[in-house]
């Protein structure tokens, strides 16, 4: 989901030894190419916008859009290894450049959503739901969000039994997984470098610890998920291997690396392949990557979430691999110098990489770090006046809105703190510090004071059985016992005038009932899922919040109780 600059190192003149002598580069000195590839920026648009789609209702058929997630794990674990072995390569001081630039890109526009969510609640939100909202965001701060929720949603079924109203900030948990990731892979390549005296033992080092957090994390990826998926949805443990797949893409696509590995291991890669058979290898190996990620996003279903990673996202991430394999960077000489590489040559596009490369596509995908920050919020938030009853028209101008301030976002917010000319390495230091130490002081003052919000009155209108679950729902009460199924609704947005609410908590599905003295209530699968509203000495009414599960057991929770 991270935004970064995919102008990648294709070519290095290498040392004769490597060795790291009086503090001069060890592996690259002499000259390095970079170059910007546009197809990147479009297969980030093809990994959001799945997401969003799926957020929104699935609407389209994006059933499995919940695996653009994975291509962009891969995506992000290409371009940061990238980084991280450039640099390391040219004798840098990786940790300290490294981290300012994940600050740089990561931090403002985080920032700038959390002060206007913070802002939006504190006039439009229930107190309840605005005080679990900044607990939230305590965890956002801390790059922990994938930990808390976990232990929050772990005993009623994980991501999937997660309603939007209930977690605002939910689609953080994998924003966590990418800032520990980037937390633990520039420090073990620095220590190897560091310890490492040759060449030959840096890359034997890096590919066998790459190697060994690939297949371990694959494994347990595939062997836990099944007893225990939330673990293995959440956590960077069960993760790690898809981020390390687009590690080894960085390391293949660039001819530092292949350059470095053939020479240090004893191999010969690509000698004896003609410009014609490559050409014709990466064309083919791009469609067909794309056409399986597609095939994901249309094939997997919701319930397939339910055991998700597993072994389903090999499909995305293998996917994301052939994509990125499939356009790597081909140049022929040339006499303008105009052309991509600004060296006298011009890149040579693969059709797949043409089509990626279309402006729109490169647009929204240059803006597809706010895009996924703004897009959960806005589908959250939006229950109070919602848009259509038609999940495709809340869907579409939803997903308007979301790219027009994303698009805002990334003009006034990112762009100025990317660049070191602007903003310099001490004042941003500085300036993040002081906020995010703000942020974070007045989300725990206002989670443990339990201050802001708003209490609000309407009348609350009469509710059918069956109704439409994605609307916000005010239920009232009668002279007898009534029950409702609301799927993934939030009835208490408001405060319902002349209804007393005696659940405690805010829609999460763990809210209990404390009303009822009926043991029913303990004994049945999902009776957790249930708030109760009634007027003093009235019979309860019970509002049912959940899937087709909590349906199923609706029935028979209501016929057993004694109201």
């Amino acid at each position: 989901m991270t935004s970064e600059d995919v102008n990648v190192l294709l070519s290095v003149e290498q040392g004769e030894n490597g060795e790291k002598k009086g503090g001069e580069a060890s592996a690259a000195e002499a000259s390095w190419r970079f170059v910007y590839r546009p197809e990147i920026d479009g297969l980030r648009f093809w990994a959001v916008m799945p997401v969003l789609f799926y957020h929104y209702g699935a609407v389209f058929g994006f059933t499995g859009g919940y695996a653009g997630v994975d291509v962009f794990f891969v995506i992000s674990g290409y371009l940061i290894t990238s980084i991280v072995l450039r640099e390391l390569c040219m004798g840098k001081s990786v940790l300290r450049h490294f981290w300012e630039r994940r600050v740089r890109r990561l931090f403002p526009a985080i920032a700038t959503m959390f002060v206007c969510l913070y802002i939006y609640g504190w006039f439009m939100l229930s107190p309840n739901v605005y005080n679990n909202f900044v607990g939230e965001s305590i965890f956002g701060l801390i790059a922990g969000s994938n930990f808390y929720y976990y232990v929050t949603t772990k005993d009623l079924g994980g991501y999937m039994a997660a309603g939007p109203e209930a977690y605002p900030l939910l689609h953080f948990w994998s924003l966590a997984v990418e800032e520990q990731f980037y937390m633990v892979l520039p420090v073990v390549l620095t220590c190897v470098w560091r310890f490492c005296k040759t060449d030959r033992k840096r890359w034997m080092w890096t590919l066998g610890f790459l190697g060994f957090v690939l297949l371990a994390s694959f494994a347990f990826s595939v062997g836990y998920t099944p007893i225990n998926n939330p673990f293995c949805f959440y956590l960077l443990f069960a993760r790690a291997w898809e981020l390390a797949i687009g590690s080894f893409v960085g390391i293949a696509t660039s001819d530092v690396g292949m350059a470095t590995m053939s020479r240090v291991l004893g191999l010969h890669l690509g000698k004896r392949v003609s410009p014609l058979a490559k050409r014709l290898m990466l064309e083919a190996t791009g469609w067909l990557g794309f056409g399986l990620i597609l095939f994901v996003y249309f094939y997997f279903t919701r319930e397939m979430e339910y055991t998700y990673p597993y072994y389903y996202a090999l499909g995305p991430c293998v996917g994301a691999l052939m994509v990125i394999v499939g356009n790597t960077p081909v140049f022929k000489p040339s006499k303008d110098l105009s052309g991509d590489s600004g060296d006298g040559e011009q890149r040579i596009m693969t059709t797949c990489g043409l089509f990626l490369s279309f402006a729109p596509f490169v647009w929204i995908g240059k803006i597809s770090y706010a895009l996924y920050l703004w897009h959960w919020p806005l589908w959250c938030f939006q229950g109070g006046v919602r848009l259509s009853q038609n999940n495709v028209v809340s869907a579409l101008v939803l997903t308007m809105v979301a790219i027009g301030l994303s698009d805002v976002s990334t003009q006034l917010i990112e762009q100025p703190f990317r660049s070191a000319k602007r903003v310099g390495r001490k004042p941003l230091w500085i300036l993040s510090g002081i906020v995010w130490t703000a942020l974070l002081s007045f989300s725990i003052a206002v989670h443990v004071l339990e201050v802001g919000g708003s209490n609000k009155t309407i009348a609350a209108p009469q509710v059918e059985d069956g109704m439409d679950s994605s609307s916000t729902v005010f239920v009232p009460t009668g002279s007898e016992p009534q029950s409702f199924f609301l799927e993934d609704a939030n009835p208490e947005l408001f405060s319902v005038e002349g209804i007393e609410k005696s659940s405690v908590g805010w829609l999460k599905p763990s809210c209990k009932v404390i009303n009822s003295k009926n043991p029913a209530f303990d004994e049945c699968p999902g009776a957790e899922d249930m708030i109760v509203y009634n007027e003093a000495g009235d019979p309860p009414c019970l509002a049912f919040l959940g899937n087709s599960h909590m349906e199923y057991f609706r029935e028979h929770i209501f016929g057993d109780l004694d109201c």
